[in-house]
């Protein structure tokens, strides 16, 4: 099933075939009805498109995020180990003392 047939079985489960009091103006003046399962297929169209990100970069957000996530633990990791380092040659330094 195509996503498209996927957006015309939610319209038409959720739509049904009543008449809605709106439509688009036509060339010759009359306003075109649509009934409510046209209406909501536009618009669940519309609503899908304006936020629509491919799979494969949505795959190539999650991966470097994935990765910043990785880097971010490693500076974490580098930085409580320089402060523990610190803090054990000061106390080296004091003993000596």
């Amino acid at each position: 099933m195509t996503p498209s047939d996927k957006l015309r079985e939610i319209a038409h489960k959720y739509g049904g075939a009543i008449i809605t009091g709106y439509g688009q103006s036509s060339a010759s003046g009359s306003t075109e009805m649509f009934t409510a399962e046209e209406q909501c297929l536009s618009d669940l169209t519309a609503l899908i498109s304006e936020n629509y990100v491919e799979k494969s970069k949505y795959d190539e957000l999650l991966r470097q995020r994935d990765e910043l996530r990785e880097a971010l633990e490693k500076v974490r990791v580098s930085s409580n180990l320089k402060t523990s380092l610190k803090i054990i040659e000061q106390a080296l330094k004091n003993s000596e003392r």
